[in-house]
């Protein structure tokens, strides 16, 4: 609805109040089978829904709806177990993406200490602003780490440095792990030296550091995701990595170049030649292509993958971790 004033150009839309009041779960249970949805147990369905939470269910029960209208039906036999299932997967699914953030992060915090550190033989050279670009970044950067660094004073290894050592902050392996990712990255962005930041980037499977970079401001948001336990499955990031034309990862060149895209399949893909590189025996692309087989091809869709996806060896070399 809109209220169109007959001197002025503006349109004003006017919202409703919202009026949906909390439901005792066996309300819950029941609006849902009004809506059509099979429940075999409503006690048990209650469980779930106590445990997981309406709301939260919610998004995982709108592939299974005729249209995500107001009215919220289902299509005909879909079950409780149907949108129990999807949730379920979407849980393997994060638990899986998790890890490899987990490998790839720590690749990334290694990386940077070890070939700046070894660069220029000073374990504080976070101290030195000679080494980074922008002064003002820096010493904003800097202020953070300082902060942090004081409110992590009872950690075991920062509090056993300053009990033995007379320095301003721990060395850089020590501060690197006080960092967020998203901090992390900006350290890493600023850093003068542009070997330092190639080698992070080859180390990695890739063969220029902008595109590494970009990837590695985009797992920020996903990592976010995986972390607060929030809805993978189907979801459109804010943050997406830039085109990657060139990968020197063995089995990655069929997939280039890998088109910029909001979608999880690039991070699927990208992740999976990130591993690789660090470790060409990793089973992670195999087991996600395992959980992904189990999946209906509109599903897999949501997230990115094209039809084709499986015919890519890469998602079946299954090894050693």
């Amino acid at each position: 609805m809109f209220l169109t004033y007959p001197k002025c150009q503006y349109q004003f839309s006017v919202k409703n109040q919202y009026t949906k009041p909390p439901l005792p779960v066996e309300d819950q249970v029941a609006l849902l089978q009004s809506r059509g949805l099979n429940i075999s147990d409503p006690e048990r369905a209650g469980r779930y829904l106590l445990s997981i939470g309406y709301y939260r269910l919610s998004a995982y029960c709108v592939p299974f709806e005729i249209s995500h209208g107001r009215c919220h039906q289902f299509r005909e036999n879909v079950s409780f177990d149907d949108i129990l299932d999807l949730y379920v997967f979407d849980r393997k699914l994060r638990c899986l993406f998790w890890e490899a953030l987990e490998r790839t992060e720590i690749h990334i915090r290694t990386q940077w200490v070890y070939n700046l550190t070894t660069l220029t033989q000073d374990p504080f050279v976070h101290l030195n602003p000679c080494n980074f670009s922008d002064p003002e970044d820096y010493q904003q950067d800097l202020k953070k780490l300082k902060e942090e660094v004081r409110r992590s004073n009872k950690e075991t290894f920062v509090k056993h440095f300053f009990d033995h050592y007379n320095e301003a902050l721990p060395p850089l392996w020590a501060c690197v792990h006080l960092m967020t990712l998203g901090e992390l990255i900006r350290w890493v962005d600023n850093t003068q030296n542009m070997c330092v930041k190639k080698e992070m980037a080859q180390s990695s499977g890739f063969t220029k550091y902008r595109p590494f970079h970009s990837f590695a401001v985009a797992l920020t948001e996903l990592r976010n995701v995986c972390a607060h336990h929030v809805r993978l499955w189907n979801r459109s990031f804010m943050k997406s990595p830039m085109t990657v034309k060139s990968l020197n990862v063995p089995g990655f060149q069929e997939f280039l170049p890998i088109p910029s895209s909001n979608k999880l399949y690039v991070f699927a893909v990208l992740l999976s030649a990130v591993l690789r590189a660090h470790n060409p025996k990793t089973s992670w692309p195999a087991r996600l292509g395992d959980l992904l087989s189990t999946r209906t091809s509109l599903q897999l869709a949501s997230m990115g993958f094209p039809p084709n996806w499986q015919q890519y060896e890469v998602w079946g070399q299954a090894k050693t971790t």
